[in-house]
């Protein structure tokens, strides 16, 4: 499953801020989320209003799709979930 996103971001961002995919049972602390992701895209590879995908590994399920400030523990910014049972 394939889900489609128009990031829209302002302020600035740590090199290494990402958005990525996780089942949404994962925890919200940072690290968890890294050992959970199905994809990933750091922010500085993502041109803020065009359109950007990532991917899960399953057709089914609940997932969330996740900012974080860095990838060193850093703070969750976004979630937002989407799937379906």
């Amino acid at each position: 499953k394939t889900v489609t996103f128009i990031p829209v971001f302002g302020g600035n961002y740590a090199e290494d801020a990402w958005i990525g995919v996780v089942p949404k049972d994962t925890p919200t602390d940072e690290r968890s989320a890294d050992n959970y992701d199905m994809d990933y895209l750091y922010l500085s590879n993502i041109e803020t209003g065009k359109k950007a995908s990532l991917s899960t590994d399953s057709s089914e399920g609940i997932f969330e799709l996740r900012v974080y400030a860095d990838d060193n523990g850093g703070e969750l910014l976004f979630c937002k979930e989407f799937g379906k049972n």
